[in-house]
């Protein structure tokens, strides 16, 4: 595996920073914000995941979210809030069976977010989802059963930055 840079430019030449990473499949990747705040840690509610979709965080092929909190508004406008605002969001991992928590797995900070009817979407957006086989139609039926075409959902384009091992005593 070939160790690759991610580049994050701010606004201000002295604040860019650069995160040294393996990406399997990409080259370079250049994301470019005027909202950077790397330090600044959302107080919303973490996104939870399952396992089978860590993986696919960690090789960035899942890179958006499509979330519909119609009966919990405040989650909703929490997690809008932390991406207008450049802050990380936790991502914890699914308890197991028996275990009454998961585990912190990362954060994710928002880059663009944006409301869609699920009737807009296409073969690419299932695949930004991190299901490159899945059709269409196989994703609504999975994630968003008995909702309509017409209903909207709120799509969040991010980054992931898994949570660091912690070095050897």
């Amino acid at each position: 595996m070939v160790k690759h840079e991610l580049t994050f430019h701010n606004m201000c030449p002295s604040s860019m920073m650069r995160i040294d990473t393996t990406l399997p499949h990409r080259d370079k990747l250049t994301i470019i914000t005027h909202k950077m705040r790397p330090h600044i840690q959302s107080s919303c509610p973490p996104l939870m995941i399952t396992k089978d979709m860590y993986f696919a965080l960690l090789t960035h092929t899942k890179i958006a979210t499509r979330r519909m909190w119609k009966n919990r508004p405040g989650i909703h406008e929490a997690h809008v809030r932390a991406a207008h605002m450049g802050q990380l969001v936790r991502v914890w991992s699914r308890p197991d069976a028996g275990s009454l928590y998961g585990k912190l797995v990362g954060h994710v900070r928002y880059t663009h977010t944006f409301d869609q009817r699920l009737d807009q979407m296409t073969l690419f957006d299932v695949a930004l989802e991190g299901f490159p086989t899945w059709s269409v139609e196989d994703f609504l039926a999975s994630k968003f059963p008995g909702e309509t075409l017409s209903t909207v959902v709120h799509v969040f384009m991010f980054m992931f930055y898994p949570k660091r091992a912690r070095a050897p005593a």
